[in-house]
């Protein structure tokens, strides 16, 4: 008998997926489920709470470059509805790797279950046994987001927003017995924890086989959609970090390049030529790995002008000062518009560079499009950077 066939009738025998087999089924909304559990006993009873109704939002300040054409794709995301925000409370519920949700009668709840690939393609459903669960009395708040072990950006905007829905209901740090997080392998996560004062024994942290189960299990919804922040989360961020803090950024540089000289992908070729130039005009070539966050947080909020490579350090434009210019590098073939998203919300004078991929020949290995290191035009650099400042000692032969 094939895998598949295995596989099939695993799942037509009467057993939950904690004994064997997967979930007996999707909900693509959580709303839909709980209002299906009205028959069930008290104690089984989920509740659901709504935070903000789907909101929409009109992105008014469009990239600027000087060959704006190029950004064409960017304003096919000028408006975006953000689906509505809640918390449910699952009882006897389950999380099973980074981010899925099970409830008590075997249903995957689609909409607080991210994953890469359509929800029937999830990674779940061809698994013929899961590990065994683990119990937890009390209440289990899940936080977990896929990608958001090693991803600042992913930590910042898909994990730790999800403590602000939680305290719209009154749950407070103290109130949760565990959280079920995202493995805290970088020191930028147990400083975050530590600033949010959550003890790293309460942290269950989850790998892509965890499987847990808790008398409450609390699920907040994911803040917005994939790689789009919505503006209540990015206020949380600045309240939190920035404002609460009250961060008054003293001797640190007004103009910062953000090098890529200890990435792995996705290099500038030419950065040394690019720290060269930019130096002359009062940059600062910053490397932001060997930093604290709270000295990444002082250094942007202090910034006037910002020149970077697409990468997850941009994260840090959310500590920024409104109108600070930004200007973002990228491949031709990797654009994305996830920073000039964010730059909307504070709001942030957002520029765009488009360079040329370098491109392994057709000997080398295949390289994804998101890791092909590229290469940026000084020329077209200096012109943005005049167009962005109005200064005219930019000039680059």
């Amino acid at each position: 008998m094939t895998s598949n066939l295995w596989l099939k009738f695993i799942n037509r025998l009467p057993f939950n997926s904690e004994i064997i087999g997967s979930p007996r089924g999707v909900y693509p909304s959580t709303l839909n489920w709980v209002k299906s559990c009205h028959p069930q006993p008290p104690r089984l009873r989920p509740t659901y709470h709504t935070v903000q109704p789907s909101t929409p939002i009109h992105r008014t300040r469009p990239p600027k470059s000087v060959n704006p054409q190029i950004f064409a794709p960017f304003n096919q995301n000028s408006q975006v509805n953000f689906p509505e925000t809640f918390v449910v409370t699952i009882p006897q519920g389950r999380a099973w790797s980074d981010c899925t949700i099970i409830t008590h009668n075997d249903y995957l709840l689609a909409d607080v279950s991210n994953a890469y690939v359509p929800v029937e393609q999830h990674p779940v459903f061809k698994k013929w046994k899961l590990r065994p669960a683990r119990y937890f009395h009390g209440k289990l708040a899940v936080l977990a987001v896929l990608s958001g072990d090693h991803n600042y950006y992913h930590w910042m905007f898909d994990v730790l927003p999800r403590l602000h829905l939680l305290a719209t209901q009154g749950i407070t740090i103290t109130d949760v017995d565990y959280f079920f997080m995202n493995r805290c392998q970088f020191p930028f996560q147990t400083e975050m924890l530590a600033m949010l004062g959550i003890p790293l024994d309460r942290v269950i942290e989850c790998t892509t086989q965890s499987h847990v189960k808790a008398e409450q299990l609390i699920v907040p919804s994911l803040p917005g959609t994939l790689f789009d922040v919505p503006l209540w989360a990015c206020d949380f961020l600045r309240k939190t970090f920035l404002i609460d803090r009250n961060v008054h950024p003293q001797n640190t540089p007004k103009r910062i390049y953000i090098n890529r000289a200890d990435a792995s992908y996705r290099k500038l070729v030419n950065e040394l030529e690019v720290i060269a130039y930019l130096s002359k005009l009062g940059f600062e070539s910053v490397s932001l790995r060997s930093m604290s966050v709270a000295a990444q947080i002082e250094l942007f909020a202090g910034a006037e002008v910002i020149v970077s490579p697409h990468g997850a350090g941009l994260t840090n434009i959310i500590f920024c000062q409104p109108e600070t210019k930004v200007i973002e590098l990228f491949s031709a073939h990797y654009l994305k518009p996830y920073y000039w998203f964010l730059s909307n919300h504070i709001p942030l004078d957002y520029y765009g560079v488009v360079g040329q991929p370098m491109i392994a020949d057709d000997h080398g290995p295949t390289v994804a499009t998101y890791q092909q290191d590229f290469y940026i035009d000084l020329k077209e650099l200096s012109q943005t950077l005049q167009l962005a400042t109005g200064g005219t000692d930019h000039g680059y032969p």
